[in-house]
């Protein structure tokens, strides 16, 4: 009898436990998802001053958008200046970057 109750209290904990990290995980995939839509604003600028320069903007300023000072995104050109970088600080020491080269976003540490 105290075998089986043990048990039931086990499987509720592992149950709980990862309900608790499959919506923590859901939860954060979901804030990425959501802050590389918002980046999709400043790749979107870049690639029409891009068109209308004939060049890519070497500072996010130079674009003119009126970003205020909390901007959560930045910019910055490759060292070849053909290609930039949009990313975003998702943890400490850990950002999610685009790569304007194969348009797609990257984890990095």
């Amino acid at each position: 009898m105290k075998r089986k109750m043990l048990l039931i209290a086990v499987i509720g904990i592992v149950f709980i436990v990862g309900v608790i990290a499959y919506l923590s995980l859901f939860t954060r995939t979901r804030q990425i998802g959501n802050m590389e839509e918002q980046a999709g604003y400043l790749i979107k600028k870049v690639e029409e001053y891009k068109r209308q320069h004939h060049q890519l903007p070497k500072y996010i300023d130079d674009m003119q958008l009126n970003l205020p000072d909390d901007y959560p995104f930045s910019y910055a050109l490759t060292k070849d200046s053909s290609n930039y970088l949009v990313g975003f600080e998702i943890a400490p020491f850990k950002s999610m970057v685009y790569y304007s080269e194969n348009k797609t976003w990257m984890s990095q540490q």
